[in-house]
């Protein structure tokens, strides 16, 4: 909250969302949840970032990235590859995991 009175627009939209953030209690395992989405991009589009002809590793390498991130938030009999991704429901409570089973990685745990 510091920060936010050096913002040059007070009543920006911004700002009001970063206040409003501030307040979650959650906020830090959110961030750390998005923070651990990100690295696993990062390591596949820092593997992409080449003059060499990587298309031939494309496919194996975005399915290994995709299955990843579904493990971590569908339950595991329903996960599925290839087209049937297409087909899953990720809108249904039936398809994904309890908020207690999800894993959010190790900088976001709580520590007992």
């Amino acid at each position: 909250m510091k920060y936010l009175s050096q913002l040059k627009h007070t009543n920006s939209k911004l700002k009001a969302s970063l206040k409003t953030s501030m307040k979650d209690p959650v906020i830090k395992c959110k961030l750390a949840f998005v923070k651990l989405l990100s690295l696993q991009c990062e390591t596949f589009l820092t593997n992409f970032q080449s003059e060499k002809v990587c298309v031939p590793y494309l496919y194996a390498e975005l399915s290994q990235l995709l299955g990843g991130i579904i493990k971590k938030l569908v339950k595991l009999e329903k996960v599925v590859e290839g087209s049937a991704l297409l087909k899953l429901d990720l809108n249904s409570k039936d398809s994904l995991l309890e908020a207690k089973n999800i894993d959010i990685g190790f900088g976001a745990k709580k520590n007992n």
